[in-house]
């Protein structure tokens, strides 16, 4: 049977103009966490502005039926993806990660690269420096191609004692 796309939440999808791409990293479906990805070929654009397309027509191919286990990020939910538009470097924030066999969820901290696209090269953890943030899920990333900079703001840290909280904060950061 071929790999098929499927329903999900909480993935990321990226939108490669390098590759006329888009690209769906993780997620959750039902009970489980995912870490497939996959590229969805854009169709053409048409001359107008705003048009619907045939979905079906679409014909992802998948990449990677398991990142985690060709040491690239792990199975997770919520997590956040860019990609640098004149690089092609891939930069994943992990979100909320399930311990293996327990279930349990913790939130991530991790930031993996890819560095030469998503057609060659391999997933690299990053080590990282200085203040970090409280680990989360949900928060928000852009990337600013000009500065190479990545801004994260909010998200859900998953508090134990306080299941309404939500993070205020901005983040910047620099992969080098």
């Amino acid at each position: 049977m071929a790999a098929r796309l499927l329903g999900r939440l909480g993935h990321s999808l990226v939108n490669d103009r390098t590759t006329d791409s888009l690209y769906v990293l993780g997620g959750q479906r039902g009970e489980s966490f995912r870490s497939d990805w996959w590229q969805v070929p854009l169709p053409q654009a048409s001359a107008s502005a705003a048009a619907p397309f045939d979905s079906s027509a679409l014909a992802p191919a998948l990449l990677s039926y398991d990142t985690a286990k060709q040491g690239g990020p792990p199975l997770s939910f919520a997590q956040r993806a860019t990609v640098d538009p004149e690089t092609g470097m891939w930069t994943v924030l992990s979100g909320s990660t399930q311990v293996s066999g327990s279930g349990k969820e913790v939130q991530g901290q991790d930031i993996w690269v890819r560095t030469k696209g998503a057609q060659s090269g391999g997933w690299e953890a990053v080590e990282r420096r200085g203040e970090e943030p409280v680990g989360r899920f949900a928060g928000q990333v852009v990337f600013d191609p000009r500065h190479k900079h990545h801004y994260m703001f909010g998200g859900n840290p998953a508090d134990e004692h306080d299941k309404g909280r939500r993070l205020a904060d901005f983040w910047r950061l620099k992969v080098t």
